[in-house]
């Protein structure tokens, strides 16, 4: 994994190589790994890894028959830290003091990807047949909320919109099939979203950053890259600007927690 650096946005290599590390989260305080400032690699190969601040690397949960590939995070309104499992096509749960993986819902679509939270604690996930589900994580069940499997919409990535200040409540959602990014005001699924951006290709995430801007990477092209994108209050295109060169092959960006 790569981390880019806040003093000059340089990239340096983070922890050694990890085979098919398909997701990032940084657990700032150590309430999922016990050490503060460690990041849980999500691996389609083996499984939950930790890369510690000292750079070490252990396992954390290998999958077994558990789980197949964790590919978004997210930290729930109970403080539990759960994520896509995409192949496996469940939503699943870390249970950080015993070290396993519960499944909280099962039998979603095999192209579940992004997971998000949503107003009072709500649980929304969106996979590539342009679905987007409602979950309550609880009893394990979920609604769809949005269907554009018949305009052939794809999606892949989001992140919620009221995480920038100014900035109208909702989810934002890469389209792989239009490029677009995409804004579903007031998680309003009924009305057509506003077109926040065209033309990013190779996303890989979203997420907004501490300065209010829109950091997008991509593995589009050579190398990789992270996008820095300025939204107004009201949605319009913005000014992108590339930032800490080429990363590894698919980038992803996480919160802290």
């Amino acid at each position: 994994i790569n981390r880019v650096r806040a003093s000059d946005r340089g990239v340096e290599s983070w922890g050694s190589t990890l085979f098919d590390a398909d997701s990032v989260f940084f657990d700032a305080t150590g309430a999922f790994t016990g050490t503060p400032g460690a990041v849980i690699v999500g691996s389609g190969m083996n499984g939950l890894w930790v890369v510690n601040p000292d750079q070490s690397v252990s396992p954390l949960v290998v999958p077994l028959d558990g789980f197949v590939n964790p590919t978004d995070f997210i930290v729930d309104s109970r403080d539990e830290l759960i994520f896509t499992d995409y192949e496996g096509g469940a939503l699943r749960e870390l249970d950080h003091g015993a070290l396993t993986v519960n499944t909280l819902e099962g039998g979603l679509s095999e192209t579940v990807e992004a997971i998000e939270m949503g107003p009072d604690g709500s649980v929304y996930t969106a996979n590539r047949t342009g679905e987007i589900r409602l979950h309550d994580t609880t009893s394990g069940i979920s609604a769809i909320v949005r269907d554009d499997d018949e305009d052939e919409r794809e999606y892949r990535w989001m992140t919620a919109a009221d995480e920038r200040p100014g900035f109208a409540d909702g989810l934002l959602i890469w389209d792989a099939a239009s490029t677009e990014i995409l804004l579903f005001a007031d998680f309003n699924f009924n009305s057509d979203p506003v077109v926040v951006g065209s033309g990013f290709r190779g996303v890989k995430d979203l997420a907004f950053g501490p300065d209010g801007a829109l950091y997008v990477s991509s593995d589009f092209g050579e190398g990789g890259s992270i996008l820095r994108l300025t939204l107004d209050p009201v949605p319009a295109p913005g000014a992108l600007a590339a930032l800490g060169g080429f990363l590894a092959h698919g980038s992803r960006l996480r919160r802290c927690f």
